[in-house]
């Protein structure tokens, strides 16, 4: 199967005017029906679509994997000082604000991530 064939497209001037623009190509597949991307593409294709890009980790909703590990480092922390007693959201918020290595973005996702874990345990 050929997705698209190799051809330049031109050239495309970049952001610094200083630099050299950019050669732009269309390029050139062949995919055997047995390749696990095949079907893929062959979707794509018929949605009209690019296919999606490999190597790129998708995460399912708004899912923070590092907010996430961040926040069972905390409970692990709050169980330890307290008897083994499972910590509230606003118990791992406050640990948050008062962590100093934390900035405000990190902040800030930690927080998106526990409102999406309430909601998942309520949708359960």
């Amino acid at each position: 199967m050929k997705v698209k064939l190799e051809k330049y497209q031109g050239e495309k001037s970049g952001a610094d005017p200083k630099k050299k623009p950019f050669k732009m190509f269309d390029v050139e597949a062949f995919i055997a029906p047995s390749h696990p991307k095949y079907q893929e593409y062959m979707e794509a294709a018929n949605d009209n679509e690019e296919p999606k890009s490999p190597g790129k980790a998708e995460l399912a909703d708004t899912d923070d994997r590092e907010a996430q590990n961040t926040i069972e480092n905390y409970e692990d922390i709050y169980k330890s000082n307290n008897h083994g007693n499972e910590p509230k959201p606003q118990d791992i918020i406050n640990m948050a604000e008062s962590d100093p290595d934390l900035s405000d973005v990190e902040l800030s996702r930690i927080k998106v991530q526990l409102a999406y874990n309430i909601k998942k345990v309520a949708a359960a």
